[in-house]
């Protein structure tokens, strides 16, 4: 259940690009500020954040990424697998996502 008051949008952008991992969003009750929290696999991809790169994912699991509010894009990427693209809009609320890239198919 979301705060009395808290305004909440989510938008995502799937392109072709984000099928390459399973996402999850979970907006948080009682939260104050926009923050992002990105669990991700595998722990060598790369999380940007509106085009600035912000951590491996093994660095970033289970940490808050404040924003200021309005639209956000976010990218995962790691040599081997799939790009993950997506947009986040939110309003004072944490959302957690959590994305596993897929691998690249093989022997293509």
């Amino acid at each position: 259940m979301v705060a009395k008051g808290a305004i909440f949008l989510l938008v995502f952008c799937l392109s072709c690009c984000a099928a390459g991992g399973r996402e999850t969003i979970r907006p948080l009750a009682g939260e104050k500020e926009m923050a992002l929290q990105v669990d991700c696999t595998p722990p060598e991809a790369e999380v940007r954040v509106d085009g600035s790169w912000q951590g491996s994912c093994a660095s970033l699991n289970g940490k808050r990424i404040k924003l200021a509010s309005g639209r956000h894009s976010v990218e995962v990427s790691a040599p081997g697998f799939r790009t993950y693209s997506g947009m986040v809009e939110a309003e004072a609320m944490l959302q957690q996502l959590s994305i596993n890239l897929e691998p690249w198919p093989t022997g293509l």
